[in-house]
């Protein structure tokens, strides 16, 4: 069972009630708003067509800062009291100190860099045309490792004490051993596996074609599905997947909506 959502506009971030499916309100950002990162504080938003982040306060719904970044921010994480933002067009993540609302830091990383998440006490970042994801330590702001990993890294997620990766442009997840840095390929997984969800000890992988869901148990390299979410091609856009109200949530780029599914069983 699914409802769609209708969250079309100009550039703006909606906010759903997950008990409803309703929009309750609709909050106006940058050009090219990419990416969401909601804390207990505040809720971010990426302006890539402006270079530049909006901060919101959930509590007004209101946009309370935009900050001046480096070129084309796009993934968010929350680590060692900063926000991280990558910047695609900069080669580059920015370190956002949340108490004064400026870029504080930037650290060069690979090649047009897409997702950034917080892991294993580093913050991780997926260089999409470098083959590789950069490790930095976030206490001295500088990377320690490039792990090479197969093209197309975009989204990541942490399950079984591992961190996955897809590689949309290859049809395949890998997961990087943070101890030893190995990297184990798991293929047969559907085709452009973009968005990643750690959900209860399983890893659940949406597709940009269709899009589609599947789910790959880590224990056992058995991969469910798929559960057909949509039948719009190859979508040119993140296919993205996250969990709220026992639910599934994933936007379709091409017709300007938001799928809630129920869980698959």
């Amino acid at each position: 069972m699914s409802s769609e959502v209708d969250s079309g506009g100009d550039p703006s971030l909606s906010r759903i009630d997950p008990a409803t499916a309703a929009v309750t309100t609709t909050i106006p950002v940058g050009k090219v708003p990419l990416e969401v990162l909601a804390t207990d504080e505040a809720v971010w938003v990426s302006n890539s067509g402006e270079s530049t982040v909006t901060r919101i306060d959930p509590a007004t719904d209101e946009a309370v800062a935009t900050i001046d970044t480096c070129k084309a921010p796009e993934g968010f994480a929350q680590a060692d009291g900063a926000i991280w933002v990558v910047c695609e067009g900069s080669n580059a993540v920015a370190r956002i100190d949340p108490e004064s609302n400026r870029v504080v830091d930037q650290i060069r990383v690979g090649e047009e860099p897409r997702f950034v998440t917080a892991a294993f006490g580093d913050v991780w970042v997926s260089n999409y045309f470098d083959t590789s994801v950069s490790r930095i330590d976030p206490a001295r702001g500088k990377v320690i490792s490039t792990i090479e990993i197969e093209l197309g890294g975009q989204v990541m997620a942490v399950v079984g004490g591992c961190l996955w990766i897809s590689a949309v442009d290859t049809n395949v997840v890998q997961c990087i051993d943070p101890s030893t840095e190995r990297v184990e390929t798991f293929d047969e997984i559907g085709d452009y596996p973009d968005g990643l969800l750690a959900l209860d000890g399983l890893l659940w992988i949406a597709s940009d074609l269709g899009p589609e869901l599947r789910r790959l148990d880590p224990a056992s390299g058995e991969v469910t599905g798929p559960w057909i979410v949509g039948e719009q091609g190859v979508l040119n856009a993140n296919k993205l997947v996250v969990e709220e109200g026992d639910a599934l949530w994933m936007p379709l780029f091409d017709s300007a909506e938001v799928v809630q599914l129920a869980i698959p069983g």
